[in-house]
C-alpha cells in the first residue's frame, strides 16, 4: 500500500486537533476551531451593519405583527400575538401530558406573532390561529372540526420517566381544585394513582408517539424534546429549528433567525429582554380585553397561557383517572383569559416536596419495552435516536432500583431528518446548530459499498486487522480517522476485521456490543445489528472471518502506523469537518454503561466520562 508521509509538525497539528477533541469533547474545541476558521474565512458583516428587513407591501403584514420583534444584534422586543392572515397554513402542536405544551404554545405566538389555539377550542378562535394544540390520541385531547385541513405537526416529546409524574400533578390539582401548576401531589397520592393507571399511561404515550410519526411525513413533521427546548446550553438552537419549521408554513414569517436566543431566553428562561424588564410586574390572573394592536407586553403577560386543558379538567372531582373526555361539558374558559405560568420549567412553580416519583420494576421494564419498541418502528428517523436516549435513562432508574438491566445497543446516527436530537457529551451541550450538523450529516451519508453500487471484483478493500498498533488511544483514534480520511480521498473501501484493534478502540468507549456476553458468537443477532450498524455509521466494511472477505479479489493490509502518518490530500479545514462529523458519531454513541468491549469486559458511562471531565 502506498502512503504519503506528513511532516512531523503536521501530524502534531492533527493530532493535537483530534487528541484535544476525543479527551476533551467536541463541546470545548469547537470554539477554538471557530477561531481557526475565521482566520481562513472573512467575517460576515457585523448584524447592526446591515439593513433591517421590513415586511413591507406583504399580505400578511396588514394583519399581523410579531410577537417579538427583531432588533440589531440579536436582540427582541415582545408584543402581543395578533390574529394571522386568511392564508394561513395551520401546524398542529402535538404532545403527550407533561411534555411542556403551555411552555411551547407561549413559544410559537413569541416566534411567530400569531394567535394560537387549543383542540377544545378553550379561548374560542376556532381556525384562526397559526398551530393548534392537542394531546390526542392520549385520552385528554381531540381531533379538531378542521382536523382534514391541517396537513403538518410539530411533535413535543419528553421522557416519560418525567412527563407521567407531571401529567399527574396536574391531575391533582384538577381533582383538589387547585390552581394549575400551584402544587405537587403528595407521594403517598402519586403511589396511589401509580398502582392505577401508569401501565395505561404507558400503552397511551406509545399510541400517541405511534399516531403521529406514522400521520405525517418526514418533511411535514417536526420533532423536539422538551429536555432540549429547556436545557440551558442548547435550547436556543433547538428553537432555531422550530422556529425555522414554523417559517416553513403558508402565513408565516416567523422572527429573524439571529433574534430567535433572545425571545426563547424571555419565554422558556424568563429572563426579559432589558428593555422590558421594568413591565415585568406581578398582576393576578384575569379576563382581559384585546390590546391594542400595537401594545408592548411585559414577560409576564407572555408568560400568562392560554388554558391547556379540556373543559371536563376544569370541574374534575373524582378521585383518580387516567384521561378526560369532555367535549360535550360547558366551556368554562373565556376566550381571553390567560393564566400567568413562568415556562422554564413544567413543574417551575409548584410547591410542596419535590419527592422522587418511584415506578415500580414490572414497570419500568414496560416502560423500556415501549420506548425500544417506538424506537424500532423508526428506526432510520430521528425519533430513534431519542426513543433510545430515553431508554438508556429509565434503564438507569431501574439498575438504581436493584432490577437487573439487559444491555442494550446504543442509538445509531439518524441523517435524514429534522428532528436530530441534540448532541451531549457527559451531559455537557455541543455548541452546534442542529440545522448545520444535519446538513453536514446530509453530505457524508452516501456510502456505496452499503447502497450495492460496487462490484465485489473491482472493489479495493485497504483492511485494518490484528492487534499492533502504533501508540495508545489518542493514536489509535488517529488512526481509525486518518483510515477513513483515506477511504474518502483514494476510492477504495476500508474493511475492518471484527476481531481487531478497530473494535477494541470502538467499543470500549462508544459502541459497545449490546450484549452482557459474547459467548454467543460474533454471528448472534445483537451483534450483526451492531456490525450493520457501525458499517453505516462509518461507510466502512466489517468482516467477522476471512470467508466473508474472500469474495473481494483486491484486498490490501496496512498498519496503524501508516494510518497515523497518513497525510490528507484536503484543505485543512475540510479534513477538520469531515474528521468532526465522524467524531460526533462516535459520541453520539458514547458508552452509558450498558454492553462489553471486544474483551467481553462490561462498559461504564464512568470511564468515558470521568476522562472528559478532567479537563
Amino acid at each position: 500500500m502506498t502512503v504519503t508521509f506528513s511532516s512531523t509538525m503536521a501530524i502534531s497539528k492533527r493530532k493535537l486537533i483530534l487528541c484535544a477533541i476525543a479527551i476533551c469533547g467536541y463541546a470545548s474545541v469547537k470554539r477554538a476551531l471557530v477561531s481557526l476558521s475565521a482566520v481562513h474565512h472573512p467575517s460576515p458583516p457585523a448584524a447592526s451593519s446591515l439593513p433591517k428587513s421590513v415586511n413591507v407591501g406583504s399580505e400578511s403584514s396588514a394583519h399581523r405583527r410579531r410577537l417579538s420583534n427583531a432588533l440589531p444584534n440579536g436582540g427582541c422586543e415582545i408584543t402581543w400575538p395578533q390574529p394571522p392572515p386568511a392564508n394561513i397554513q395551520i401546524t398542529y402542536a402535538a404532545s403527550y401530558p407533561g411534555c411542556g405544551a403551555r411552555m411551547t404554545w407561549n413559544l410559537v405566538e413569541a416566534l411567530t406573532g400569531l394567535q394560537t389555539g387549543d383542540d377544545w377550542n378553550n379561548n374560542g378562535r376556532g381556525e384562526h390561529i397559526v398551530t393548534v394544540k392537542t394531546h390526542y390520541p392520549q385520552s385528554n385531547g381531540i381531533l379538531v372540526p378542521f382536523d382534514d385541513k391541517i396537513k403538518r405537526v410539530f411533535i413535543v416529546v419528553r421522557n416519560p420517566l418525567k412527563s407521567i409524574p407531571s401529567f399527574f400533578n396536574h391531575i391533582y390539582e384538577m381533582r383538589n381544585h387547585l390552581p394549575v401548576h400551584s402544587e405537587r401531589a403528595p407521594l403517598e397520592e402519586w403511589l396511589k394513582w401509580r398502582d392505577a393507571y401508569v401501565d395505561t399511561e404507558i400503552a397511551e404515550y406509545k399510541k400517541f408517539m405511534i399516531y403521529w410519526m406514522d400521520r405525517f411525513t418526514p418533511e411535514n413533521r417536526y420533532i423536539v424534546t422538551y429536555e432540549g427546548l429547556t436545557d440551558d446550553e442548547v435550547g436556543g438552537e433547538v428553537t432555531k429549528g422550530l422556529n425555522e419549521f414554523l417559517g416553513k408554513a403558508e402565513g408565516v414569517t416567523p422572527i429573524d433567525r439571529e433574534s430567535v436566543p433572545c425571545v426563547w431566553r424571555a419565554v422558556v428562561k424568563g429572563q426579559p429582554p432589558e428593555k422590558q424588564q421594568t413591565h415585568a410586574i406581578e398582576v393576578p390572573p384575569a379576563v382581559v380585553a384585546p390590546p391594542p394592536p400595537n401594545a408592548v407586553a411585559s414577560v409576564n403577560d407572555v408568560n400568562m397561557v392560554n388554558a391547556e386543558h379540556p373543559p371536563l379538567m376544569q370541574q374534575f372531582q373524582l378521585p383518580f383517572t387516567a384521561g378526560f373526555h369532555g367535549s360535550n361539558v360547558e366551556q368554562m374558559q373565556g376566550p381571553n383569559l390567560r393564566r400567568r405560568l413562568d415556562p422554564a420549567h413544567q413543574d417551575s412553580q409548584r410547591k410542596g416536596p419535590d419527592y422522587p416519583r418511584p415506578y415500580t420494576l414490572d414497570q419500568l421494564d414496560k416502560m423500556m419495552k415501549m420506548l425500544k419498541e417506538v424506537a424500532g418502528r423508526y428506526n432510520n428517523e430521528a425519533v430513534h435516536d431519542i426513543m433510545m436516549e430515553y431508554h438508556a435513562k429509565v434503564a438507569v432508574a431501574k439498575a438504581e432500583l436493584g432490577g437487573e438491566v439487559v444491555a442494550q445497543p446504543p442509538p445509531p446516527l439518524a441523517v435524514d431528518t429534522i428532528g436530530i436530537a441534540p448532541l451531549q457529551l457527559c451531559d455537557r451541550a455541543a455548541p452546534i446548530s442542529l440545522e448545520q450538523e444535519l446538513q453536514v450529516n446530509k453530505e457524508y451519508a452516501q456510502c456505496p459499498i452499503l447502497d450495492g453500487q460496487l462490484d465485489p471484483k473491482d472493489t479495493t478493500i485497504v483492511l485494518l486487522k490484528g492487534y499492533t498498533v502504533y501508540g495508545r488511544t489518542g493514536n489509535n483514534l488517529i488512526e481509525f480517522m486518518h483510515a477513513l480520511q483515506y477511504q474518502r480521498e483514494n476510492d477504495v473501501v476500508i474493511g475492518v476485521m471484527l476481531d481487531s484493534w478497530v473494535t477494541k478502540l470502538i467499543t470500549s468507549m462508544w459502541m459497545a456490543f449490546p450484549t452482557d456476553n459474547l459467548k454467543g458468537g460474533f454471528m448472534d443477532e445483537g451483534i450483526q445489528q451492531w456490525k450493520a450498524e457501525v458499517e453505516r455509521a462509518f461507510c466502512v466494511k466489517i468482516f467477522v472471518n476471512d470467508d466473508e472477505l474472500s469474495i473481494y479479489q483486491n484486498v490490501i493490509e496496512t498498519s496503524a502506523k501508516e494510518m497515523f502518518q497518513y497525510k490528507h490530500q484536503e484543505r485543512m479545514l475540510e479534513y477538520v469537518r469531515f474528521q468532526m462529523h465522524n467524531l460526533r458519531t462516535l459520541f453520539r454513541s458514547y458508552n452509558r454503561g450498558f454492553g462489553v468491549n471486544i474483551k467481553n469486559e462490561r462498559v461504564g458511562k464512568h470511564v468515558f466520562c470521568s476522562r472528559c471531565n478532567l479537563w
